[in-house]
């Protein structure tokens, strides 16, 4: 069976920019390896930070909108209705919410809050 996992933002970044652990993450979602779940604010987030001036400098906007629609065909999306107040950044809450929710093995940061 596949894992379910959480990608943070910092780590879909971080991908799409060539860190190699993150790269070889997304290239185990897009091969099907690992399931990434997704919720709509979460996925909205993925865009947001994507297109920061500082990520565009360096990656075609092009690219990064690829990159996102195939990450969004691969994920499984789902309308999380329960939330948590777990992490002292409240906009991380809905990372545990979505882990509890769609019972992911993992929630996969960079952040130590998480």
């Amino acid at each position: 069976m596949v894992k379910k996992i959480i990608v943070d933002t910092s780590v879909l970044i971080a991908g799409i920019l060539g860190n190699s652990t993150s790269r070889i993450l997304l290239n185990l979602i897009f091969k099907g390896k690992v399931k990434i779940l997704l919720s709509h604010d979460i996925f909205d987030e993925y865009i947001a930070a994507s297109h920061y001036s500082k990520i565009v400098k360096r990656v075609d906007t092009g690219l990064l909108d690829y990159i996102l629609d195939a990450i969004f065909k691969k994920a499984e999306i789902l309308d999380v209705n329960i939330e948590v107040n777990l992490c002292r950044d409240p906009k991380d809450n809905k990372f545990f919410s979505l882990a509890i929710y769609g019972d992911a093995e993992a929630i996969v940061t960079w952040d130590s809050d998480i």
